[in-house]
């Protein structure tokens, strides 16, 4: 889902899509909240590291943009920082099945 809603915002300047995709980012801040809260103590070192610097790419993003600079770097940092989130946290569940 939120590719699809990144993908939309990202081509189009649309009002809708782009809060569209900030609810569905907003929501998945929220399930990540929850999976990382019962990792294994290192591991919720690190995710909560990688929150923090998803997070902050983001903002470094917009202040980039706001000050007439490109944000593109930043802006695909916090998705690669996103997507790391999401494999540590993949691998760290499969692992206890």
């Amino acid at each position: 889902m939120a590719v699809a809603t990144s993908v939309w915002n990202h081509g189009t300047t649309s009002g809708l899509a782009k809060w569209a995709d900030r609810g569905t980012i907003a929501c998945a801040v929220v399930v990540d909240a929850l999976y990382i809260a019962v990792l294994p103590a290192a591991q919720l070192a690190v995710g909560s590291l990688l929150v923090v610097a998803g997070i902050t790419c983001y903002f470094m993003a917009k202040s980039a943009i706001k000050a007439g600079q490109s944000g593109d770097r930043y802006h695909l940092a916090s998705h690669c920082v996103g997507t790391l989130l999401n494999v540590i946290v993949i691998l760290s569940l499969s692992s206890r099945l």
